[in-house]
């Protein structure tokens, strides 16, 4: 087996720009071009989260259980500088300050893997260091969170650097590291507390290290603490309410989180109802938004990541510290596909190690073959890439995987830009003034784009929107009864816009008739 030769620094510098710049590209590019519900409620959240600390009400700043502080920080300081902290309504600019914080911390997190393993394997493994940044900087679904207004991305992102400088920690004995480990994992549990049990999952194998040795080796519980100090110490510095009451505050966010997640989501799986569609409802969203080649690199990678004898600990700590947490959210009631995300990471981990056995299956020193493992690679990173790229403007999208009706739940109306639009372009051929009345959308999500009025029934809109949650049969052909009822006499003219996703009818758009 020959082992590629090591990289020169200015290579390793050139290739974390150019996967920054990617990586960037792929979440940034007309990051504003959709909207999710959730936007409105960050957009209130940080609002309210800047204007207590401002009166020193530091009680105020506590605003959701998730506790998603970092996005109240990270979003009022991007609408205070692009001046739109004041507008009443959302709009595009206020819109990119949601999303500044989860498309930041994807792009970082892809691009800054391929410094860190150099760091941690050294410049001769230059190989699987790439690999696993371009599978990180191409999976389709990170991409897809990375440009919505949510907490996945963001928490996500900051374990999965913690997670490296702890291991990177360890091997080099390095306090600052820890501490800097510590300081990202603060910042992933005060976005999504969930996140916790992910550098709780590698802190239990740091600690089985020094277990293992009786102590001998205490280069793990040394990190551990390390990093648990630096944590709590991030968190307490960032978030105000834990000055004021630090207990209550805990128990707060801990009891929501345990109510809301009993709670379950109501969703469609399999022709039924339910609030708790079980941990078949994650496999299928998992093989169906990975796309086939990944897949394929994945199960190989799973199969070969132990004959990878120097580099086999570290894959082996990076997908493991994931368990605890896809095994709580799994048994958890409520269930969405972005709490599925981090197991994008663990895909990643194991394509990566999967085409890096397979190259070195290969003899290097043979000119031929050198070119073979070079397009192989090209093939990856194009594939990747040109899948992600497929899915923009619209990678806003939530994902309608097998046995699910209405796009994750019934009533998602979250996807407004085009047909605001294609509204606002139809409501001008026919020289009407004043602001449109729609009936069944929501004027705050579509304000970016087009300001209009809610209204109450069919026959006194302008314009209406029939939603996939609307209809009886999967191809939007047969409305249901309550539908039917709501229409009414109302006369629907005709349809300007059916818009799908990967094959699946989510809406229509109807002019009423003049």
């Amino acid at each position: 087996m020959e082992v590629p030769a090591p990289l020169r620094r200015h290579w390793v510098l050139l290739a974390t720009a150019l996967l920054f710049l990617a990586a960037g590209f792929l979440r940034f590019y007309r990051v504003t071009e959709a909207v999710h519900v959730d936007s409105l409620l960050w957009f209130k959240r940080a609002r309210y989260f800047w204007q207590a600390l401002a009166e020193g009400d530091w009680a105020a700043t506590s605003r959701a259980p998730h506790p998603g502080v970092t996005m109240m920080w990270v979003a009022g300081a991007v609408m205070k500088l692009n001046g739109s902290m004041s507008a009443e309504l959302i709009d595009e600019r206020s819109l990119f300050a949601l999303k500044f914080l989860g498309a930041m911390v994807g792009t970082l997190a892809a691009s800054l893997t391929f410094p860190l393993l150099i760091a941690l394997w050294g410049r001769a493994q230059w190989r699987p260091a790439l690999l696993l940044s371009v599978f990180l900087t191409t999976e389709p679904m990170l991409i897809e969170q990375s440009r919505m207004a949510h907490l996945d991305m963001a928490a996500l992102g900051f374990a999965w650097l913690g997670l490296l400088l702890s291991v990177l920690a360890y091997e080099r004995g390095s306090d600052a590291a820890a501490l800097g480990a510590g300081a990202l994992f603060g910042l992933g549990v005060l976005t999504k507390l969930a996140i916790a049990l992910v550098p709780a999952g590698l802190m239990l194998i740091l600690l089985g290290t020094t277990v293992r040795s009786r102590l001998r080796d205490r280069r793990g519980l040394r990190v551990a603490a390390v990093a648990t100090v630096a944590a709590l110490a991030t968190a307490f510095l960032l978030w105000p309410v834990l000055w004021h009451a630090p207990l209550e505050t805990l128990k707060y966010v801990v009891t929501t989180s345990e109510r809301v997640v009993e709670a379950g989501h109501r969703a469609v799986v399999n022709g039924r109802r339910t609030n708790d569609p079980g941990a078949i409802y994650y496999l299928k969203y998992v093989f169906s938004v990975t796309p086939y080649e990944v897949a394929a690199a994945t199960a190989l990678g799973s199969c070969t990541w132990w004959l990878l004898r120097d580099l086999r600990k570290h894959y082996g700590w990076l997908a493991l510290a994931f368990v605890p947490y896809l095994i709580v959210i799994c048994l958890a009631k409520k269930k969405s596909a972005r709490y599925m995300l981090p197991a994008s990471a663990v895909v990643a981990v194991l394509a990566s190690a999967g085409v890096e056995w397979l190259l070195r299956r290969l003899p290097l020193e043979r000119r031929r073959l050198q070119q073979v493992a070079a397009g192989v690679l090209v093939l990856f990173t194009g594939v990747g890439t040109a899948r992600a790229v497929s899915s923009l403007p619209s990678a806003e999208y939530c994902t309608k995987w097998p046995g699910t009706e209405a796009c994750g739940r019934p009533n998602n109306r979250h996807f407004l830009s085009s047909l605001a639009k294609k509204m606002g372009k139809n409501w001008r051929q026919r020289g009407r003034e004043g602001t449109p009345r729609v009936y069944g959308g929501d004027p705050k999500l579509m304000a970016p784009w087009l300001r209009t009025k809610a209204a109450k029934s069919p026959r006194s809109a302008d314009y209406v929107l029939l939603w996939d949650s609307d209809y009886v049969d999967a191809e939007g052909t047969q409305l249901g009864k309550k539908t039917r009822r709501a229409l009414g006499k109302a006369k629907l003219g005709k349809e300007l816009a059916v818009l799908r996703h990967h094959g699946d009818f989510v809406v229509r758009l109807y002019a009423r008739a003049d």
